[in-house]
């Protein structure tokens, strides 16, 4: 009886303490631990606006192969354009740069769950004697291998940080190198227009010149008034400065291209 009692009596002691010790471990193991799981939350979009029948969702058909958007223009020297600036941009070479930054350090992170091996070796050569006759040679190869077990999802947090660290610069890489594609082809388009006004205002240019000569003729003929001659005037040196801030806007268009 008196063993029994003094065997509660011991499991009562030891009782409260192991039971505080269990529960220190279980914090532990919970602070250790990384987080649940990222899950995007869902937010409710209709398929269609409202306001007209006629919208609906877009349907991207991302899987089809598809040439370059803009050499559906068939301009060669768009083309051209085109890949000189995928060669030289500046600003394309820095994004670049940046993504594969960020993939080489979402590669460094997944090699955290592979077992990490080394190795060296070693070579030596000494005299084992004062006369220098015998010669002895040392040769020595050292292997290490280091595995640690991911057991609280610290590894995995950091490849998935990694991983999408990279997705993001792919993003920006791709926005840039679309930004970039899309200036270049709004800038040429603008180019090419001026090249078709600067035709219509050399021609409207030589035809105000043999109007101003018809006028001031017919003034010295005692046919029209000085103010027709005026206007005629008016009109040439209109054309001329037009003709000339074409000038000016197609060499600013001609330095953004290049």
């Amino acid at each position: 009886m008196d063993t029994s009692l003094h065997r509660a009596a011991h499991a009562l002691a030891r009782g409260p303490a192991h039971r505080l010790a269990i529960m220190a471990v279980a914090v532990l193991l919970t602070a250790c631990a990384a987080g649940p799981d990222y899950v995007r939350p869902t937010v409710e979009v209709p398929d269609a606006y409202k306001e007209s029948a006629g919208w609906k969702s877009a349907e991207p058909k991302l899987a089809e192969s598809r040439q370059p958007w803009w050499e559906t223009y068939g301009d060669p020297v768009l083309n051209a354009l085109m890949q000189d600036a995928e060669r030289a941009n500046q600003n394309l070479r820095v994004a670049e740069a940046q993504y594969r930054q960020a993939r080489a350090l979402a590669d460094a992170a997944r090699a955290g769950l592979f077992p990490s091996v080394g190795a060296s070796a070693g070579a030596q050569r000494a005299r084992t004697n004062t006369n220098g006759v015998k010669v002895g040679n040392t040769v020595g190869i050292a292997l290490d291998a280091s595995w640690e077990p991911d057991l609280w999802g610290s590894v995995r947090r950091s490849i998935e940080s990694g991983e999408a660290g990279a997705q993001a610069s792919a993003d920006d890489l791709a926005a840039a190198r679309l930004s970039i594609q899309a200036a270049l082809a709004q800038d040429y388009f603008r180019l090419r227009i001026i090249d078709q006004q600067r035709e219509l205002y050399v021609a409207t240019t030589a035809a105000y010149g043999r109007s101003l000569q018809l006028t001031q003729a017919q003034h010295r003929a005692g046919v029209v008034l000085l103010s027709d001659v005026a206007l005629a005037e008016s009109q040439l040196t209109t054309a001329q400065a037009q003709a000339v801030d074409l000038d000016a806007q197609r060499s600013q268009l001609e330095h953004a291209i290049a």
